[in-house]
């Protein structure tokens, strides 16, 4: 069922012979950031909050509604210019580069007083047509397509939450596990040649230090962007996944460990063994036989 505004519901009520609606798309990232984007021809107003109209082109998909626990879905044709950043990135290789990963997306319809809609205008009110999390992505050099699954999709988590499980169920550095981010976290700069997905690198950690880790940019054209770890040897990292420019030299990174929630690498690698929540004495899979 949507949600009607009374603001809305007054207005219409008065039977207006003209009124614009626009199409309003609020991506919230898991860092926080929030962008607010219109297809609106101007910028405006609603609730205390800006929409922009100069960001991407959106063509979308029908929003529909449904009864019964069915994920519903909505496709996001997105194109835009190099000049369109997001945390200082170009927005399309920030689609590339993981940034919008798990992030959110409201989609409101909002309702005008006139036909055309003035720089900053104020909106009458608006109706959520659509709410959900990004799934699947698929950028291009000029243009994305972009799959937002309704909220009904976490409903997907396998539950119980907590498994009885050699390896650790913590995730490193989340609340359970207790590490603090920034003590881990070093820093260096790409001293030679590199490619996309290896890094020349100088870095004094013992070899697969920073296996299962991340790498992130906080200077040159891959600047914000992070990449798995796929391995880590003295001189060298190499990303699961290539960034989407070739570092230069000189553009400075952090490097941080990852953990493969072994016993182990908990008491000898992160002296953290207190926090370990793994069960590694569970007997292993037998199979028997009756002769």
């Amino acid at each position: 069922m949507k949600v009607v505004a009374t603001s809305i519901s007054d207005y219409l009520a008065t039977f207006p012979s003209e009124f614009m609606m626009a199409d309003a798309y609020t991506f919230t990232l898991i860092d926080g950031t929030v962008l607010r984007w219109t297809s609106a021809q101007a910028d405006f107003t609603l609730g205390g909050n800006v929409w922009s109209a100069a960001g991407p082109i959106i063509v979308r998909s029908q929003a529909r509604s449904v009864v019964g626990v069915e994920v519903d879905t909505l496709d996001l044709q997105m194109s835009a210019s190099t000049l369109l950043l997001v945390n200082g990135v170009p927005f399309l290789a920030a689609l590339r580069g993981g940034m919008f990963d798990g992030a959110s997306v409201l989609l409101n319809r909002i309702f005008f007083t006139a036909p055309g809609v003035p720089v900053n205008a104020t909106g009458v009110g608006d109706v959520i047509l659509f709410l959900g999390d990004i799934g699947d992505i698929e950028a291009g050099r000029t243009s994305a397509t972009v799959r937002v699954n309704s909220l009904l999709q976490r409903l997907q988590t396998q539950l119980p939450r907590n498994f009885y499980q050699p390896g650790c169920i913590n995730t490193v550095y989340d609340a359970q596990c207790a590490l603090v981010k920034a003590t881990w976290e070093v820093t260096g700069v790409i001293v030679a040649a590199s490619t996309a997905s290896t890094l020349s690198v100088a870095l004094g950690n013992a070899k697969g230090w920073f296996d299962q880790g991340i790498v992130r940019f906080t200077s040159g054209p891959n600047a914000g962007l992070t990449r798995t770890v796929r391995a880590y040897m003295l001189g060298s990292i190499s990303v699961m996944s290539p960034f989407p420019y070739v570092p230069g030299l000189g553009d400075a990174f952090t490097a941080r460990p990852g953990c493969d929630k072994s016993q182990n690498t908990c008491k000898v690698k992160f002296s953290n063994l207190a926090h370990f929540r793994g069960q590694p004495y569970i007997p292993s899979i037998t199979s028997v036989v009756n002769v």
